[in-house]
């Protein structure tokens, strides 16, 4: 019964499921699955039920109240992080100035070179690339 291009793979006979035995597998299932969604749905319960006598809220509403009141507006958290942006270029504009600021800065400008050089170097940029970064350095 071997059929062409299927050289050496045997066909594995089907296995007829009586009707009683699939029935029970039918049940055993829907008994899974009704005991896996009751266990959901009691955890999920339990979880809101728990937050609402921890927190010391009774609906939805005071819920949100109670988020609102303990979490920043994202407007507050947008000023926050703006102040936080605007104080790190001042220290680096601040940092820029310094003796060791300035030497860094010389280092960090050597070691560009040196990278772009190699790149140049294996081939990966051409000439002009390579120019061309130095123009927008001056600039």
């Amino acid at each position: 019964d071997n059929q062409p291009g299927m050289a050496g793979v045997m066909e594995e006979p089907q296995v007829k499921i009586n009707p009683e035995n699939r029935r029970l597998a039918m049940r055993y299932a829907l008994a899974s699955l009704g005991l896996g969604t009751l266990l959901a749905c009691t955890g999920f319960a339990v979880g809101i039920k728990a937050t609402q006598m921890y927190l010391g809220v009774n609906n939805a509403e005071e819920f949100s109240e109670y988020m609102k009141s303990k979490m920043p507006s994202q407007k507050d958290q947008m000023n926050y992080y703006v102040q936080a942006e605007q104080r790190l270029i001042a220290a680096n504009t601040w940092f820029k100035t310094t003796k060791i600021g300035r030497m860094a800065t010389r280092m960090e400008e050597a070691r560009k070179e040196k990278e772009f050089k190699a790149l140049l170097d294996k081939g990966i940029i051409t000439k002009e690339e390579y120019e061309d970064r130095h123009s927008h350095d001056k600039e």
